[in-house]
């Protein structure tokens, strides 16, 4: 596999965490859309599915931000459509990646670290995830005593993902080099290894 290709597809598996991520940043998004843009994505399995409609991402002092996160939203929108009751798409596509490039020896390394490193970042998502559904901090209890506490929690969620993915390891990737993300690189390596 060329270098260049194999750079390009470690980025690229970086979609898994901001995917997971784009839904906490609807508090960032000042909650109102201009555009009216609505994505809809088939749940279920066969033409008898529901509709489930995700709102459109507008930033209120930047709009044109929205454009940025579609895709994203998008990708979150397919990753949760089902095919059996409990199995999505998002679970098949997650554990295809884990055990046909994080295991998979004959690709590069920096192909491999990357996907582990994203799987990781997408599970300690879903593990706040679960922390902050325990707890009872949902995206409709934003008002009451918690109300602060959950907005600098989602907030922090998303604005730290994005910059955790986007930024550092997917600039550092397409140089060359190797991200390193102090917990989830250790327990990246340890996947790849």
């Amino acid at each position: 596999m060329q270098p260049w290709l194999a750079r390009a597809l470690a980025c690229l598996v970086y979609v898994f965490p901001l995917a997971s991520a784009t839904v906490y940043g609807g508090l960032i998004y000042a909650g109102v859309s201009r555009t009216g843009l609505a994505l809809t994505a088939l749940q279920g399995s066969g033409a008898a599915g529901q509709f489930v409609t995700v709102p459109s991402l507008v930033l209120g002092q930047v709009p044109y931000l929205e454009y940025l996160f579609y895709p994203f939203a998008f990708a979150d929108a397919i990753f949760r459509v089902s095919i059996i009751d409990f199995i999505s798409i998002g679970l098949v596509a997650w554990v295809a990646t884990y055990a046909g490039v994080v295991r998979n020896y004959r690709l590069p390394d920096i192909l491999r670290f990357n996907a582990a490193q994203a799987l990781v970042l997408d599970i300690t998502i879903f593990l706040v995830t679960a922390l902050l559904e325990i707890f009872g901090l949902t995206l409709g209890g934003i008002g009451g005593v918690f109300g602060f506490v959950t907005q600098l929690v989602f907030s922090s969620l998303f604005l730290g993902t994005t910059a955790a993915v986007a930024s550092f390891p997917s600039w550092a990737t397409l140089r060359g080099g190797w991200p390193n993300l102090p917990v989830i690189s250790d327990a990246a390596r340890s996947q790849v290894r």
